[in-house]
């Protein structure tokens, strides 16, 4: 099998040279192909999260194989699943809960507003997103998104974080309560 992951970060799945996926990779099981995205730029240079994000200490223990032994398990204050599937180990797990736990302590990410506006950080998922340049073989950068108009522009990614999540996550969207605006905000743009 071969995967291609695009990455600012190529160096972080280096997870992937070690263990049963190094010797799948060392024995031409598995070809992974890290390609960093910069090389190819114009320009080089309701979660659990959430609560664990306040917690002074915090401890992961990352079964491997079979998993744990049976009687640590009265000592494991919290079991966190990633969703119905087998990894290798529990290391592969505990990488995106980790991160997702960091990025929400102050100074991390720089400024408070960068996670708030993420996907599920307020139920629901994160509006699309634009770089450079403003035309990539035809297809352009909303006009709403360059006019400068700061309202606007908030008004734009609201509904299109609503729009998002009520075609990909229905199940997160029946769960939200529309405020005075969204309701508004939805009935202007119906013809999108």
């Amino acid at each position: 099998m071969k995967i291609s992951i695009l990455t600012l970060f190529p160096e972080m799945f280096s997870i992937f040279e070690h263990s049963i996926i190094g010797r799948a990779r060392e024995n031409k099981l598995v070809d992974l192909s890290l390609l960093n995205i910069r090389d190819y730029t114009l320009n080089k240079h309701k979660k659990l999260a959430k609560e664990l994000s306040k917690e002074e200490n915090l401890i992961f223990l990352c079964g491997h194989y079979e998993g744990i032994d049976e009687r640590v398990y009265k000592h494991i204050d919290m079991e966190i699943s990633l969703g119905d599937f087998v990894l290798t180990g529990g290391e592969m797990a505990a990488i995106p809960v980790i991160d997702s736990i960091l990025r929400l302590i102050p100074g991390v990410l720089g400024k408070e507003e960068s996670f708030m506006e993420e996907s599920f950080y307020n139920g629901l998922l994160e509006y699309p997103q634009y770089t450079r340049p403003e035309d990539f073989e035809g297809d352009k950068v909303p006009e709403v998104l360059l006019s400068g108009h700061h309202e606007n522009i908030r008004k734009w990614r609201r509904f299109k974080s609503l729009e998002v999540t009520k075609k990909k996550r229905p199940d997160l969207y029946k769960n939200i309560i529309l405020t005075k605006e969204d309701i508004k905000i939805l009935k202007n743009n119906k013809d999108e």
